[in-house]
Protein backbone atom coordinates (compact mmCIF):
# COMPACT_ATOMS: atom_id res chain seq x y z
CA UNK A 1 0.00 0.00 0.00
CA UNK A 2 1.23 3.49 -0.81
CA UNK A 3 1.13 6.54 1.46
CA UNK A 4 0.78 10.30 1.32
CA UNK A 5 2.43 12.38 4.01
CA UNK A 6 1.09 15.72 5.24
CA UNK A 7 2.81 17.98 7.76
CA UNK A 8 0.22 20.16 9.50
CA UNK A 9 1.12 23.59 10.90
CA UNK A 10 -1.43 25.99 12.31
CA UNK A 11 0.01 29.49 12.03
CA UNK A 12 -2.69 31.92 13.18
CA UNK A 13 -6.14 30.30 12.96
CA UNK A 14 -8.53 32.19 15.22
CA UNK A 15 -6.14 35.08 15.86
CA UNK A 16 -8.12 37.51 13.69
CA UNK A 17 -11.53 35.85 13.94
CA UNK A 18 -11.77 35.84 17.72
CA UNK A 19 -11.86 38.72 20.19
CA UNK A 20 -9.14 37.30 22.43
CA UNK A 21 -5.77 36.45 20.92
CA UNK A 22 -4.69 33.03 22.21
CA UNK A 23 -5.87 33.76 25.75
CA UNK A 24 -4.69 37.39 25.86
CA UNK A 25 -7.48 39.97 25.53
CA UNK A 26 -4.99 42.87 25.41
CA UNK A 27 -2.84 41.53 22.58
CA UNK A 28 -3.76 42.63 19.04
CA UNK A 29 -3.70 40.23 16.13
CA UNK A 30 -0.96 42.17 14.35
CA UNK A 31 1.25 42.29 17.46
CA UNK A 32 0.88 38.54 17.90
CA UNK A 33 1.51 37.94 14.22
CA UNK A 34 4.64 40.07 14.01
CA UNK A 35 6.20 38.09 16.83
CA UNK A 36 5.09 34.73 15.43
CA UNK A 37 6.37 35.51 11.91
CA UNK A 38 9.85 36.12 13.33
CA UNK A 39 9.75 32.82 15.21
CA UNK A 40 8.37 30.99 12.16
CA UNK A 41 11.11 32.40 9.90
CA UNK A 42 13.83 31.56 12.42
CA UNK A 43 12.78 28.02 13.34
CA UNK A 44 9.89 26.39 11.49
CA UNK A 45 10.53 27.53 7.93
CA UNK A 46 14.27 26.68 7.80
CA UNK A 47 13.57 23.28 9.36
CA UNK A 48 11.06 22.44 6.63
CA UNK A 49 13.23 23.80 3.85
CA UNK A 50 16.16 21.79 5.14
CA UNK A 51 14.45 18.39 5.01
CA UNK A 52 16.48 15.85 3.08
CA UNK A 53 13.29 13.99 2.20
CA UNK A 54 10.92 16.16 0.15
CA UNK A 55 8.16 13.59 -0.32
CA UNK A 56 5.52 15.38 1.75
CA UNK A 57 2.98 18.21 1.56
CA UNK A 58 3.11 21.04 4.09
CA UNK A 59 -0.38 22.27 4.99
CA UNK A 60 -0.15 25.73 6.56
CA UNK A 61 -3.40 26.84 8.20
CA UNK A 62 -4.20 30.55 8.51
CA UNK A 63 -7.09 32.72 9.63
CA UNK A 64 -9.34 33.80 6.77
CA UNK A 65 -9.12 37.36 8.12
CA UNK A 66 -5.34 37.45 7.94
CA UNK A 67 -4.39 40.95 6.66
CA UNK A 68 -3.24 41.23 3.03
CA UNK A 69 0.38 41.96 3.92
CA UNK A 70 0.71 38.60 5.65
CA UNK A 71 -1.05 36.77 2.84
CA UNK A 72 1.50 38.28 0.47
CA UNK A 73 4.25 37.18 2.85
CA UNK A 74 2.96 33.60 2.71
CA UNK A 75 2.91 33.72 -1.10
CA UNK A 76 6.52 34.94 -1.06
CA UNK A 77 7.81 31.94 0.91
CA UNK A 78 8.20 29.89 -2.29
CA UNK A 79 8.31 26.47 -0.67
CA UNK A 80 7.36 24.02 -3.47
CA UNK A 81 5.36 21.63 -1.26
CA UNK A 82 3.62 24.36 0.78
CA UNK A 83 -0.19 24.59 0.59
CA UNK A 84 -1.73 27.55 2.48
CA UNK A 85 -5.30 26.93 3.69
CA UNK A 86 -7.44 29.75 5.11
CA UNK A 87 -10.17 28.98 7.65
CA UNK A 88 -12.87 30.88 9.51
CA UNK A 89 -12.71 29.72 13.13
CA UNK A 90 -13.59 31.23 16.48
CA UNK A 91 -10.48 30.22 18.33
CA UNK A 92 -8.21 27.31 17.51
CA UNK A 93 -10.67 24.66 16.27
CA UNK A 94 -8.71 21.41 16.05
CA UNK A 95 -11.63 19.35 14.72
CA UNK A 96 -12.25 21.85 11.92
CA UNK A 97 -8.60 21.79 10.97
CA UNK A 98 -8.57 17.98 11.04
CA UNK A 99 -11.61 17.76 8.76
CA UNK A 100 -9.97 20.15 6.31
CA UNK A 101 -6.84 17.99 6.21
CA UNK A 102 -8.86 14.89 5.36
CA UNK A 103 -10.94 16.77 2.78
CA UNK A 104 -7.71 17.96 1.13
CA UNK A 105 -6.40 14.40 0.81
CA UNK A 106 -7.73 12.77 -2.35
CA UNK A 107 -9.80 9.58 -1.95
CA UNK A 108 -7.93 6.36 -2.66
CA UNK A 109 -6.49 3.13 -1.35
CA UNK A 110 -3.49 4.43 0.56
CA UNK A 111 -2.34 5.32 4.06
CA UNK A 112 -2.62 8.92 5.17
CA UNK A 113 0.37 9.99 7.29
CA UNK A 114 -0.12 13.23 9.23
CA UNK A 115 2.48 14.93 11.42
CA UNK A 116 1.73 17.93 13.63
CA UNK A 117 4.39 20.68 13.69
CA UNK A 118 3.88 23.83 15.75
CA UNK A 119 4.50 27.19 14.07
CA UNK A 120 7.25 28.14 16.54
CA UNK A 121 9.15 24.84 16.55
CA UNK A 122 11.65 23.18 14.24
CA UNK A 123 12.48 19.69 13.05
CA UNK A 124 15.79 17.99 12.40
CA UNK A 125 16.80 17.70 8.74
CA UNK A 126 16.25 13.92 8.83
CA UNK A 127 12.90 13.90 10.65
CA UNK A 128 10.53 13.42 7.70
CA UNK A 129 12.80 10.85 6.10
CA UNK A 130 13.01 8.84 9.30
CA UNK A 131 9.23 8.81 9.74
CA UNK A 132 8.85 7.46 6.22
CA UNK A 133 11.62 4.90 6.73
CA UNK A 134 9.67 3.55 9.71
CA UNK A 135 6.43 3.34 7.74
CA UNK A 136 5.00 -0.11 7.04
CA UNK A 137 1.51 -0.84 5.67
CA UNK A 138 -0.47 -2.38 8.52
CA UNK A 139 -4.06 -1.93 7.34
CA UNK A 140 -4.96 -0.18 10.59
CA UNK A 141 -4.27 2.99 12.56
CA UNK A 142 -0.94 3.37 14.36
CA UNK A 143 1.42 6.14 15.46
CA UNK A 144 5.06 7.15 15.40
CA UNK A 145 6.67 9.51 17.90
CA UNK A 146 10.13 10.55 19.02
CA UNK A 147 11.19 9.90 22.59
CA UNK A 148 13.47 12.89 22.77
CA UNK A 149 13.95 16.40 21.45
CA UNK A 150 15.58 19.68 22.35
CA UNK A 151 13.92 22.45 24.37
CA UNK A 152 15.26 25.97 23.83
CA UNK A 153 14.79 28.75 26.36
CA UNK A 154 14.89 31.73 24.00
CA UNK A 155 15.14 34.38 26.73
CA UNK A 156 17.78 32.49 28.71
CA UNK A 157 19.81 31.42 25.67
CA UNK A 158 19.99 27.85 26.91
CA UNK A 159 18.92 24.51 25.48
CA UNK A 160 18.68 21.00 26.86
CA UNK A 161 17.63 17.58 25.74
CA UNK A 162 14.07 16.75 26.74
CA UNK A 163 12.38 13.38 27.14
CA UNK A 164 8.80 13.77 25.92
CA UNK A 165 7.19 11.18 23.62
CA UNK A 166 4.11 13.24 22.69
CA UNK A 167 5.71 16.16 20.90
CA UNK A 168 5.65 16.06 17.08
CA UNK A 169 3.22 13.10 16.87
CA UNK A 170 2.57 11.27 13.61
CA UNK A 171 -0.60 9.29 12.90
CA UNK A 172 -0.84 6.67 10.15
CA UNK A 173 -4.38 5.76 9.03
CA UNK A 174 -6.04 4.07 6.06
CA UNK A 175 -7.35 6.97 3.99
CA UNK A 176 -10.90 5.59 3.98
CA UNK A 177 -11.10 5.95 7.79
CA UNK A 178 -8.73 8.86 8.30
CA UNK A 179 -9.31 11.66 10.81
CA UNK A 180 -5.72 13.09 10.97
CA UNK A 181 -3.42 13.71 13.91
CA UNK A 182 -4.90 17.17 14.54
CA UNK A 183 -8.23 15.67 15.59
CA UNK A 184 -6.79 14.47 18.92
CA UNK A 185 -4.68 15.68 21.84
CA UNK A 186 -1.10 14.58 21.30
CA UNK A 187 -1.22 11.95 24.04
CA UNK A 188 -4.65 10.60 23.07
CA UNK A 189 -4.22 9.33 19.53
CA UNK A 190 -6.76 6.58 18.70
CA UNK A 191 -4.38 3.63 18.82
CA UNK A 192 -2.42 1.46 21.23
CA UNK A 193 0.24 0.86 18.57
CA UNK A 194 2.97 3.46 19.05
CA UNK A 195 6.37 3.11 17.47
CA UNK A 196 8.68 5.13 19.67
CA UNK A 197 11.96 6.28 18.11
CA UNK A 198 14.40 6.49 21.04
CA UNK A 199 17.54 8.34 21.98
CA UNK A 200 17.82 10.95 19.25
CA UNK A 201 16.55 14.55 19.27
CA UNK A 202 14.52 15.03 16.12
CA UNK A 203 12.42 18.03 17.20
CA UNK A 204 13.10 21.43 18.71
CA UNK A 205 10.60 23.09 21.04
CA UNK A 206 11.01 26.84 21.63
CA UNK A 207 9.92 28.51 24.86
CA UNK A 208 9.25 32.22 24.38
CA UNK A 209 7.07 35.07 25.62
CA UNK A 210 3.91 34.09 23.73
CA UNK A 211 3.87 30.40 24.65
CA UNK A 212 0.55 29.26 26.05
CA UNK A 213 1.41 25.70 27.06
CA UNK A 214 5.20 25.30 26.84
CA UNK A 215 7.11 25.94 30.04
CA UNK A 216 10.57 25.16 31.39
CA UNK A 217 9.12 22.68 33.85
CA UNK A 218 8.81 18.94 34.02
CA UNK A 219 5.43 17.25 33.85
CA UNK A 220 3.73 13.94 33.08
CA UNK A 221 5.94 12.04 30.61
CA UNK A 222 8.00 15.23 30.19
CA UNK A 223 11.49 15.59 31.66
CA UNK A 224 13.97 18.35 30.82
CA UNK A 225 17.44 16.79 30.92
CA UNK A 226 19.30 19.58 32.65
CA UNK A 227 22.25 17.20 32.89
CA UNK A 228 22.37 17.32 29.08
CA UNK A 229 22.77 20.93 27.92
CA UNK A 230 22.83 21.42 24.16
CA UNK A 231 25.12 24.15 22.74
CA UNK A 232 23.28 26.52 20.47
CA UNK A 233 25.80 25.77 17.76
CA UNK A 234 24.28 22.28 17.59
CA UNK A 235 20.97 23.68 16.35
CA UNK A 236 22.40 23.72 12.83
CA UNK A 237 20.95 20.21 12.45
CA UNK A 238 17.55 21.94 12.56
CA UNK A 239 18.81 24.53 10.05
CA UNK A 240 18.56 27.25 12.69
CA UNK A 241 20.93 30.02 11.70
CA UNK A 242 22.75 31.47 14.72
CA UNK A 243 22.86 34.95 13.19
CA UNK A 244 19.10 34.83 12.70
CA UNK A 245 18.71 33.62 16.26
CA UNK A 246 20.82 36.51 17.54
CA UNK A 247 18.85 38.98 15.41
CA UNK A 248 15.59 37.63 16.83
CA UNK A 249 16.73 38.35 20.34
CA UNK A 250 18.13 41.77 19.45
CA UNK A 251 14.60 42.70 18.35
CA UNK A 252 13.47 41.69 21.83
CA UNK A 253 15.94 44.03 23.51
CA UNK A 254 18.77 41.65 24.35
CA UNK A 255 21.53 43.17 22.21
CA UNK A 256 23.77 43.82 25.25
CA UNK A 257 23.92 40.18 26.24
CA UNK A 258 26.98 38.02 25.54
CA UNK A 259 27.21 36.50 22.06
CA UNK A 260 26.06 32.98 21.36
CA UNK A 261 28.53 30.19 21.79
CA UNK A 262 30.58 29.54 18.69
CA UNK A 263 31.50 25.94 19.42
CA UNK A 264 31.52 23.31 16.75
CA UNK A 265 29.47 20.59 18.45
CA UNK A 266 26.59 19.09 16.54
CA UNK A 267 23.74 16.81 17.47
CA UNK A 268 25.88 13.95 16.19
CA UNK A 269 28.39 14.60 19.00
CA UNK A 270 27.84 12.25 21.93
CA UNK A 271 29.79 14.54 24.27
CA UNK A 272 26.70 16.77 24.55
CA UNK A 273 25.37 14.16 26.94
CA UNK A 274 27.39 11.03 27.54
CA UNK A 275 24.36 9.30 29.05
CA UNK A 276 22.73 9.17 25.63
CA UNK A 277 23.18 7.14 22.52
CA UNK A 278 26.56 7.48 20.78
CA UNK A 279 24.81 8.75 17.67
CA UNK A 280 22.84 11.99 17.64
CA UNK A 281 20.41 12.72 14.85
CA UNK A 282 22.09 10.56 12.27
CA UNK A 283 18.81 9.27 10.86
Amino acid sequence: MSFRHYVITCLNVGVYSHRGVRGNDELTGDAWMEHRVRLFETFTLPGIRGQRCRNFTWLLFLDIRTPPQYKLWVESLRVPNLVPLYLTCRGLDGERIARTVVDHAAPGDYDLITTELDSDDAIHENTIGLIQQRYRPRGRTWAISFAQGVILDLAGRQAWLMDYPYHLPTLIEPRVRATSVYHYPNDQLPTDEWELIPQAPYWLQVVHGQNVANRLTDGPNRVIRRDCPVPLSALGAFHVNRNALAALERRQGRSDDPPYDDGSQSLRDSSICRANSPSFGSG
